[in-house]
């Protein structure tokens, strides 16, 4: 279910074989609809502006026909770690990546946020 990937997550990719050395990281933002943005930082390039959609089927997989049509991945079941793989078919064919996402956390407040109540309280 694509709302299972909302929130916004850490993505950390690194490849091995004939296109590597390459890494790739950033932050995207997934709505419930699987809709993403985001910006990656590309090995050897600028940063890039991504967006497309994701999709899970029926047995769990996650895809992106926007991206990399080859990648596939899977989530964790307290949905919050997604791993995925693709093998390059362009640019350097037989590259093969994996990709780690982590889902950031809520906030947490900082100790002025925390102390500041309790002085409130000290009368």
């Amino acid at each position: 279910m694509t709302a299972d990937l909302a929130g916004t997550w850490e993505v950390n990719s690194l490849a091995s074989g004939p296109g590597a050395p390459w890494w790739l990281r950033g932050a995207v933002t997934v709505n419930s609809n699987g809709s993403f943005s985001g910006t990656l930082d590309e090995y050897n390039s600028d940063p890039d502006m991504v967006s497309g959609t994701l999709s899970i089927s029926a047995d769990g997989v996650i895809t992106s026909q926007d991206v990399d049509p080859d990648f596939r991945a899977a989530m964790d079941s307290g949905n919050t770690v997604i791993v995925g793989t693709a093998t390059w078919d362009e640019g350097e064919p037989g590259t093969t990546y994996i990709s780690v996402w982590v889902k950031k956390g809520e906030l947490y407040p900082t100790k002025a946020q925390l102390w500041i109540p309790l002085m409130l309280l000290d009368d």
